[in-house]
């Protein structure tokens, strides 16, 4: 029993390690390295060519890891005492999944979509030939207001994790000292 839910936890923290870890390396190292070195070499619309299909390959990686978060959440407590660490490691974990399920199946498709239309647009405006029409304004705007909601969105869910992962964290500390350790 004491074994199976090591176990748990232990796939547990790493599914949060793995999570937190791509969000990190995609907002801090993939976005902050290509899109100004593509702006740089005169091939902007490059940056998020590349950086898309990572983000739709790391939601299949938030899936399973959303899986393996709550049905370890519940394995934990059916084998250990829940408490308050317990209920509000779930509350923080399943709000996470949630709000990950929107971002990876909700809004990054329609960003996506949205980013097909405004990537001929982005490159003609960065150009300097021809201005936007009312319309393509439109269309850009929808996508930088979709593209803003993501990134708040995904920022908002790395600090769920975060402190889920803490609650775990905290409930794996020994409660009591063991017998004859203590200082006299």
């Amino acid at each position: 029993m004491r074994f199976l839910l090591g176990l748990t936890r232990t796939l547990v923290a790493l599914a949060f390690g793995l999570w937190i870890g791509g969000l990190v390396f995609f907002g801090a190292i993939t976005a902050a390295i290509l899109f100004p070195m593509t702006k740089q070499a005169g091939v902007a619309a490059l940056a998020p060519q590349m950086v898309g299909p990572m983000l739709s390959r790391f939601a299949l990686v938030c899936a399973v890891c959303s899986v393996v978060l709550v049905l370890g959440w519940a394995l934990d407590g059916i084998l250990s005492n829940r408490g308050n660490g317990w209920t509000a490691q779930g509350a923080l974990t399943l709000v996470a999944v949630g709000l990950g399920t929107f971002l990876n199946f909700v809004l990054l498709p329609q960003t996506q979509r949205d980013q097909g239309a405004v990537l001929p647009l982005y490159a003609r405006s960065v150009s300097g030939t021809n201005a936007l029409s009312p319309q393509e304004t439109a269309i850009k705007a929808r996508f930088d207001a979709g593209h803003k909601s993501f990134n708040r969105l995904a920022g908002i869910n790395i600090y769920l994790l975060i402190g889920a992962l803490a609650c775990l964290m905290a409930r794996t500390l020994p409660t009591k000292e063991p017998a004859g350790t203590g200082a006299s």
